[in-house]
């Protein structure tokens, strides 16, 4: 038997170790998610890291190809389970950065100017600093 899973193995391990931290916070009364500071550097990396992965929902010819990229964190949550959990529900804006010629990056894209157009998504994030692995999903 092959000893390195392959991306489906992982991709279930994470989804059962999310479902599983779920069910835990629910269940678990003072174990479970608690408020962290939604403007700390941390929270605002992990929302940079999440744009490919909001800007894949909107890759259809329907929608600009333009980014959209994190323009105000609502709400962050943290709680440990075999890594640090966290549950960000982040604002995000359109950008002045084209998906065909730029790479979004913070500092390198910015918010339109009188943007009206934001989108909000729960992103969960799942981070093991000791093995160098963080999984992020949106949600919602």
């Amino acid at each position: 038997m092959d000893s390195n899973p392959s991306v489906p193995v992982k991709a279930v391990l994470f989804l059962v170790a999310l479902y599983a931290s779920i069910i835990l916070a629910k269940y678990s009364g003072s174990a479970g998610w608690k408020p962290v500071e939604p403007n700390s550097p941390q929270i605002w990396r992990f929302a940079w890291k999440s744009v490919p992965k909001v800007n894949d929902l909107y890759s259809s010819p329907s929608f600009p190809q333009i980014y959209l990229i994190p323009a105000r964190i609502l709400n962050a949550q943290t709680m440990f389970l075999a890594g640090d959990n966290f549950k960000i529900d982040i604002e995000f804006g359109i950008s002045n950065c084209s998906k065909e010629v730029d790479h979004a990056r913070e500092g390198r894209c910015v918010l339109r100017p009188r943007n009206y157009d934001f989108q909000i998504h729960t992103i969960h994030v799942w981070e093991q600093p000791w093995k160098n692995r963080t999984r992020i999903a949106v949600v919602s």
